[in-house]
């Protein structure tokens, strides 16, 4: 699927092979949404707010802007809560603005941010955000120790995919 983020070794790998095999998923995409299971986002909007499902089930978490892609127009990054399943997965959607001043979806990932609560109604991690700075985009997660420790996360946009290329993590305890 070409609208997913990526780690920078499976893009690596894409890119040095000459057929690539297509992947079953559960996103589908067509010329006018993206779909993740039953969850139909827009492609298009003027907006942050006009990409969240018709559905109501989410509402915007996170937001941040800057420049992703280094075409000097200010991009958008959201995470989605659902407003109905706080051990729901969390999605993030990369807005890109096209030069008449809208947006379009350009990549989502349902994995690069956790859910915020465990399934026993825990909080995974204490404080959480997302920032884009030169051209990156940073998630960082603050846990209080123990099974969740700290977790930074950058992606950056290579030849039109979004491309994990750092990863920490911090974890103390007995």
């Amino acid at each position: 699927r070409s609208d997913e983020f990526k780690s920078y070794e499976s893009w690596r790998k894409q890119k040095n092979e000459t057929l690539i095999e297509e992947k079953k998923s559960l996103i589908i995409e067509s010329t006018e949404t993206i779909t993740e299971t039953e969850i139909v986002f827009p492609k298009t909007g003027k907006k942050s707010k006009d990409f969240l499902p018709k559905s109501n089930t989410y509402e915007i978490q996170y937001e941040t802007k800057g420049d992703l892609n280094n075409d000097n127009l200010i991009d958008v990054a959201i995470v989605l809560r659902n407003l109905k399943d706080k051990t729901a997965e969390r999605p993030i959607l990369i807005l890109l603005q096209n030069d008449d001043r809208t947006f379009s979806l350009a990549k989502l990932s349902t994995i690069a941010m956790p859910e915020e609560f465990s399934d026993d109604n825990f909080k995974n991690y204490d404080s959480e955000s997302i920032e884009i700075e030169d051209e990156v985009l940073q998630i960082n997660l603050y846990g209080s120790g123990g099974l969740v420790g700290n977790l930074f996360s950058h992606y950056k946009f290579i030849e039109n995919e979004m491309v994990l290329i750092y990863i920490e993590t911090y974890n103390v305890g007995a």
